[in-house]
């Protein structure tokens, strides 16, 4: 009976973990089903004849036990086998095992520095997970981030609610994706950018007021750079929703914004680890995720009241002009509102945020973007105007500052992940054959700090790289992926670049800026995280009106 009962066991181990590998079951009730239902089957299995409960217990706890060991010896022997798919890339044994280690990084918000260092160790292609690679090559990037035959991975299609398919970043579909992003360019073209610099110009005006009552004493820029963005972002998409600098506070994050990163953080942890999404509810970790719809679902119904009196974003999504197209349901608008409340504000603030960073640690660099803000805009010139724009995009040294900061600090710095789906039998990128159901990922970060695309220095705060040519100068344009890449690229980029040199030319113009007295400019690099967009920590500036 012994040896039955530990035969059952083994068996039906071996048997979940071929189950587990075809199936990829991702459901709360399917992984309960796999873990629990063959042991119990395993015990009637091998108790055919009647006996006691005790016995009975004592055997499923006996044979619970074997079929977990077993389960597990037999997925790490596999995933460490020459037999595995991706046994010829090189990585970490723990990643090789499982996602769960990286799970963990992400929580601490250090992807992008582990990644870097993995790169550093093992080169190009990396394993980092059972059927997981990054990959620090840009040569093959126009045949991943085509739309076939790789897909989007995993961790953009998280975000559902009943009776949506998800918002444009959530959207796995390729002719689905395009479709949805046609509504978005819509409200992105250069015309219709220009129809919101008033409501910039307005944002831009009251930070400087924020600001100028704050001359003389530390006060955390950071924060107050943010809140700005985040209200443009509100008046952009719902015709003026949030007046976050309204409550003249000095504060690094306001609610909306904790709630943004608290739920990028969940999203990213289980990007990562996608079976943890199951067990996501039964923890509670959900919440923030249900708050920041029920505020977009708000700010939703509060614009839909005001009609099509403001041409902004929602303008455009909801079809107010009447332009034949379909428009957004109800429930797709709102997870569309919680990807602009995301991806407008918070990678716009903290792209900012490292920029006046680098401006203050590098004088020379500040001291050459003040006198080409000068010779543009003299002392009583208006910058908060639409001809002013003109001349803002064509300013070189402006263009190479925000350039070589978002090379060192891009938005979205654990960048742009594809899967080769099941059936395809896999490709050859160059000299690598890719699997089948495999997923591979190119973490921005480390592209841009790779010195075969940027040299020298790569890792040094460096705009004249931008501009300038000389012996050993490596500047591989292909290589800068700010905005990913591709026809899932970042499709507020000409709005983001616009807001970026408004709001940089406006400060320098009217202030002197000055890390506050005791402050460690370390801090701000051991406060950043990589959430899946960068959070960062406060910045505490003086600054004082220019004569």
């Amino acid at each position: 009976m012994q040896f039955e009962t530990v035969a059952w066991a083994v068996a039906s181990g071996i048997i979940s973990h071929v189950l587990f590998n075809r199936l990829e079951p991702r459901g709360l009730k399917s992984l309960l089903s796999l873990l629990l239902i063959p042991p119990i089957i395993a015990t009637l299995a091998a108790f055919r004849f009647p006996t006691s409960l005790e016995v009975a217990a004592a055997s499923y706890l006996l044979i619970l036990g074997i079929y977990f060991g077993t389960l597990t010896a037999s997925v790490i022997l596999y995933r460490l086998s020459p037999f595995h798919p991706l046994a010829s890339y090189p990585g970490p044994i723990l990643c090789k095992i499982t996602r769960l280690r990286v799970g963990y990084v992400a929580c601490t918000g250090q992807q992008h520095l582990y990644y870097k260092q993995l790169h550093e160790r093992y080169g190009s292609y990396v394993r980092t997970g059972p059927n997981h690679l990054h990959i620090n090559d840009v040569t093959i990037l126009p045949d991943v981030m085509a739309y076939k035959p790789f897909l989007r991975g995993e961790r953009y299609g998280r975000s559902r609610i009943k009776g949506s398919t998800g918002s444009l970043h959530a959207t796995l579909d390729p002719e689905e994706h395009a479709q949805r992003r046609k509504i978005w360019e819509r409200g992105l073209t250069s015309s219709a950018i220009q129809d919101y610099a008033d409501a910039l110009f307005k944002r831009v005006q009251q930070l400087i007021e924020i600001l100028e009552i704050r001359r003389g004493v530390p006060f955390d820029l950071s924060g107050w750079i943010s809140c700005m963005a985040f209200d443009f972002m509100g008046d952009l998409t719902f015709g003026g929703a949030y007046n976050l600098m309204d409550a003249g506070k000095d504060r690094m994050a306001s609610p909306p914004q904790t709630m943004t990163h608290m739920v990028s953080l969940k999203r990213e942890v289980v990007a990562n680890v996608p079976w943890l999404e199951a067990f996501a509810g039964l923890i509670g970790s959900n919440k923030s995720i249900r708050k920041l719809r029920k505020f977009a679902l708000h700010s939703v119904l509060a614009r839909k009241e005001k009609g099509s009196s403001t041409k902004d974003l929602f303008y455009y999504l909801l079809d107010e002009a009447g332009s034949g197209s379909q428009p957004l349901s109800f429930p797709n608008l709102i997870l569309e509102s919680t990807l602009a409340i995301v991806a407008g504000s918070d990678t716009t603030g903290a792209a900012l945020s490292n920029l006046f960073f680098f401006l203050l640690t590098n004088p020379d660099v500040y001291t050459s973007l003040q006198a080409e803000v000068d010779k543009e805009f003299p002392k009583g010139a208006d910058i908060l105007s639409a001809p002013s724009s003109n001349i803002i995009r064509s300013m070189k040294y402006l263009n190479a500052v925000i350039n070589e900061t978002l090379r060192l600090r891009p938005a979205i710095p654990s960048g742009s992940q594809r899967r080769l789906p099941k059936g395809t039998g896999g490709i050859m990128l160059g000299e690598k054959f890719i699997p089948e159901n495999t997923t591979v990922q190119m973490a921005t970060f480390s592209v841009h700090q790779n010195p075969k695309y940027f040299a020298p220095s790569p890792e040094k705060f460096f705009p004249e790289r931008w501009i300038e040519e000389g012996p050993g100068h490596i500047l591989n344009y292909a290589a800068f992926l700010p905005f990913s890449y591709g026809p899932t690229n970042c499709v507020g980029k000409n709005l983001a670049m616009f807001e970026m040199r408004i709001v940089v030319c406006s400060l320098l113009q009217k202030f002197e800026f000055e890390l506050a007295p005791g402050y460690n400019p370390s801090e701000w690099d051991d406060a950043l995280r990589d959430h899946f967009i960068f959070v960062k920590g406060r910045l505490p500036v003086v600054i004082r009106t220019r004569g």
